[in-house]
């Protein structure tokens, strides 16, 4: 979980990415989708918040597959105008206003999905990370312990681990708890 929520230090990008489906995170977001299409097939995806002016958002786009873009745009106008420019895959608008018409028919035309988000930005960018499936959540090689194994013992072997949390083992080999750091 934390190579989800919190990536190591050299590894920042990481806090940008969403592993998901458009429907996965539209679900998470309650989220009315406006257009888009290929909603169900997961992907990688690189998000992207636009608080900023929009030659830094141009500047930033250029950084990133733009394909791979999940853009939290808020509402304002000229920022959606350039993430649908962009051809970015995701446009996530929050706020009240209503996007444009002709705005909708660009983002068809290159392809860019547009969803409507009814949280805030920081809420928003919250639950798109949580939109990831639980199937890249679940470790198969952890560290656990027997039920009876004598905690001074495998203190170190806890505390040098990059895990917070391990399975405790009945000599059945069922979980019987959960040993926390």
């Amino acid at each position: 979980m934390n190579k989800v929520f919190c990536p190591d230090r050299s590894r920042l990008v990481e806090s940008r990415r969403i592993l998901a489906s458009i429907n996965s995170m539209a679900r998470t977001l309650q989220a009315e989708i406006i257009t888009g299409e290929d909603l169900e097939i997961e992907e990688d995806l690189t998000m992207i918040v636009t608080v900023m002016s929009r030659e830094s958002f141009a500047e930033r786009v250029r950084k990133f597959a733009r394909t791979q873009i999940v853009a939290v745009v808020g509402d304002r106008a000229d920022i959606q105008e350039a993430a649908v420019e962009a051809g970015v895959r995701v446009m996530i608008t929050t706020g009240v206003s209503a996007v444009d018409a002709g705005l909708i028919e660009r983002a068809r035309n290159k392809r860019v999905t547009i969803l409507h988000s009814p949280h805030d930005t920081t809420t928003t960018t919250m639950l798109c990370r949580a939109s990831v499936t639980m199937r890249h959540m679940v470790h198969e090689n952890f560290l656990s312990f027997r039920e009876d194994e004598v905690l001074r013992e495998i203190q170190p072997d806890a505390a040098n681990s990059n895990f917070h949390v391990f399975p405790v083992m009945d000599a059945g080999g069922r979980m019987v708890g959960i040993l926390a750091k």
